[in-house]
């Protein structure tokens, strides 16, 4: 008889399962999609690297991300995404039989890594009706859930909600961890997106602090692969003799296309300024939308490209998400992938006319009965 799988994500299995020929309207995706031109931009591809030294990541990449976190170099490892960044961490770091709490709703790809680990999960629950908040007001509360867990890990600003932690919520839990013994991993991925550039980075908090992220998501380069930790060396020399042992190494060619679009600082800039309108318009159709449809609701997202949003009572995510794509061919997620039945998360980042096009869509769909529950 065939062993039960490991390391198996529903969420992930069912993204890679959807096919671009069923979709016209993409009001799902977690990041942005961008046309990026190399020679435009300067990039001589000729010149990149097929091979270099980067076992902990390109050197230059290194330092450029440690400058911007303000960190030093032997603090950084870098990383193939933000996803196999946090595999990492939690690779490096958690045991079987480990307690390792987690908030809900949760993005679920390294919840899953620590459940293939063997680890045992405990859920930091996040509700609707308090503006999907992590409960820190009462810390014993708090305290008694971190009690004998190897590692918390949350993510800031959250996904799937877009809600942020303000430098006081995180400077309490990165206390409430150190005092536990517990170390605390904070997903920073939206953090990069233009326009949250007032959410604080947990770096820097603590000696059981770690932070990851890529550019995967802001600027539409996931398939470099290029992500990152950053923390404490010991905690970051940890992640790199996991990475060692299981990867070898990271993307030369990807990491050094990334330090090349960053040593261009100007047009960095000009490029984060035009993420960030196009970013805001989205935001503000998607609450204009959810707002005009009684049916709907949802906390308006405060960062990111995404938010869940409720369905009427009684209604599956997976049956709206399907009748969108049937109906309409509009791309939706499942609210029950990320541990929120009856919610839907709703993208914006595809750019304005674009989400237009797709609420439009997912307008008709709705006006037309067709979510059935």
């Amino acid at each position: 008889m065939t062993a039960p799988l490991l390391f198996h994500d529903p969420y992930i299995e069912w993204v890679q399962q959807q096919r671009a020929e069923w979709f016209d309207h993409d009001l799902g995706a977690s990041g942005l999609v961008l046309a990026w031109d190399w020679a435009a931009w300067g990039v001589d591809l000729a010149a990149a690297p097929a091979d270099a030294p980067n076992g902990c990541g390109y050197e230059p990449l290194r330092c450029r991300i440690a400058a911007r976190l303000g960190v030093r170099p032997e603090q950084v490892l870098l990383a193939p995404g933000c996803t196999g960044a946090n595999a990492l961490v939690l690779a490096a770091l958690v045991r079987r039989g480990d307690r390792v709490a987690v908030e809900t709703p949760v993005y679920s790809p390294p919840v899953s890594v620590a459940r293939g680990l063997g680890a045992k999960l405990v859920r930091l629950p996040r509700r609707a009706d308090d503006g999907w908040r992590l409960d820190l007001a009462n810390r014993d509360a708090f305290m008694r859930r971190l009690e004998g867990c190897a590692l918390l890990f949350i993510t800031n600003p959250h996904n799937p909600t877009g809600q942020v932690l303000d430098a006081a919520d995180l400077t309490r839990i990165a206390s409430a961890c150190a005092a536990a013994g517990t170390v605390l991993v904070v997903d920073e991925i939206y953090r990069e997106f233009p326009g949250a550039a007032g959410v604080p980075s947990a770096v820097g908090l603590g000696e059981r602090v770690l932070v990851t992220s890529s550019v995967t998501k802001a600027y539409g380069l996931g398939g470099l692969r290029v992500g990152w930790i950053a923390g404490p060396v010991d905690l970051v020399d940890r992640c790199a003799a996991a990475n060692q042992a299981l990867l070898g190494r990271g993307s030369v060619v990807g990491e050094w296309l990334v330090d090349q679009l960053m040593e261009r600082e100007d047009r960095w800039r000009a490029l984060r300024e035009t993420i960030a309108g196009r970013v805001e318009a989205g935001r503000a159709a998607a609450d204009a939308f959810v707002r005009r449809r009684g049916e709907l609701d949802w906390v308006r997202t405060e960062a990111g490209v995404c938010g869940l949003v409720k369905l009427p009572a009684g209604m599956s995510g997976h049956v709206l998400a399907a009748r969108a794509r049937e109906r309409g061919r509009v791309f939706l997620v499942p609210g029950e992938f990320f541990g929120a039945p009856g919610y839907v998360r709703l993208s914006f980042g595809a750019g304005p006319a674009r989400v237009a096009a797709g609420l439009a869509a997912l307008d008709a769909v709705l006006d037309a009965g067709t979510a059935m529950r």
